[in-house]
């Protein structure tokens, strides 16, 4: 019996693992989302004759959905993907309004908060990118959210510092 099963042991050590479903990009990113709004969350991206607000994404607070510009989901797919050829500012912008709208849907107090949604999607955003890609374009990325955060406060009515 001993021989049997260190027989059984040995094929199953050289029999190759079955392949892992790859995770498209667009799993990835709703992996994201989920994970940051707690709950299992949708990434919708329009197509750009359908876009017609200025945002870069939006939710419906009672939904679990995000809607991404095509901006914005251009830059979270290509950081996704591994996909360098968007520019950088497109890739941080993507991520960071994916986080941004993933902490609406959430349900905690600050939900309703602009500054305070803002605040945190800047806070999880090197763990956002890591998270879909790497540590390396996490660090690349980060001085153009900070630097889109900064804008946005300053053209816009948030209030407070993070």
């Amino acid at each position: 019996m001993k021989r049997i099963l260190g027989t059984t042991a040995i094929i199953l050590a050289i029999l190759p693992a079955p392949a892992a479903k790859a995770v498209t990009p667009m799993e990835k990113l709703e992996n994201l989302a989920s994970s940051i709004a707690n709950t299992p969350t949708t990434i919708v991206c329009p197509p750009a004759s359908e876009w017609k607000d200025n945002a870069g994404g939006y939710v419906m607070m009672d939904e679990p959905i995000v809607y991404l510009s095509p901006d914005a989901c251009k830059g979270a797919r290509a950081v996704a993907s591994g996909n360098k050829k968007i520019p950088r500012w497109q890739r941080a912008h993507g991520i960071l309004t994916l986080a941004h709208e993933a902490w609406h849907v959430r349900k905690w107090k600050g939900r309703y908060n602009e500054n305070e949604v803002e605040c945190r999607a800047l806070s999880t955003f090197l763990w956002a990118v890591e998270r879909v890609s790497s540590r390396k374009q996490a660090k690349l990325l980060y001085p153009l959210a900070v630097e889109e955060h900064r804008f946005i406060k300053i053209n816009t009515k948030y209030q407070g510092s993070c």
